[in-house]
């Protein structure tokens, strides 16, 4: 019994650094799309939903992967870090690739895609949890024998 309690405290620090690493891949991805749509503005124009598409997947990817279903409850920490982390992103990005200052469509730009970003976040993550806690029932369900 005391095994595996160790066990389930050592599991939960591990799931919320796994939850701050997601988060940070979520902001990169989302500096990835700020500049895709501020260099390229026809992807913008003709491949805004397959974009949403395939954020979706690899974003639901990893929590179908890499969690339990135990430790499902750290992704509501994805709430607090995703901000922070698109804070820490936006601001490496803005030193490594800078913008022109006098350019006001680029913060209009960001804020789209911040918040684009975070819709998909949600849905991502959401399903994420979903397609795990339906794996899991299915699991439960073709263990009990049929009467």
């Amino acid at each position: 019994m005391k095994n595996k309690t160790n066990r389930m405290i050592n599991t939960y620090p591990k799931a919320i650094l796994l939850t701050f690493l997601l988060s940070l891949y979520h902001s990169v991805v989302g500096e990835i799309i700020f500049y895709l749509f501020y260099y390229n503005d026809r992807i913008f124009e003709e491949k805004l939903e397959i974009i949403g598409v395939i954020l979706v997947i690899f974003y639901s990817f990893p929590i179908v992967i890499l969690y339990k279903t135990k430790q499902l409850l750290s992704l509501l920490m994805i709430l607090v870090f995703t901000p922070i982390c698109t804070v820490l992103s936006m601001f490496a990005a803005g030193k490594l690739f800078p913008l022109s200052e006098d350019d006001l469509g680029a913060g209009i730009l960001g804020i789209f895609v911040i918040g684009y970003n975070y819709i998909f976040v949600f849905l991502g993550t959401s399903i994420g949890v979903v397609i795990k806690i339906l794996l899991k029932q299915w699991r439960i369900y073709k263990e009990i024998p049929d009467s």
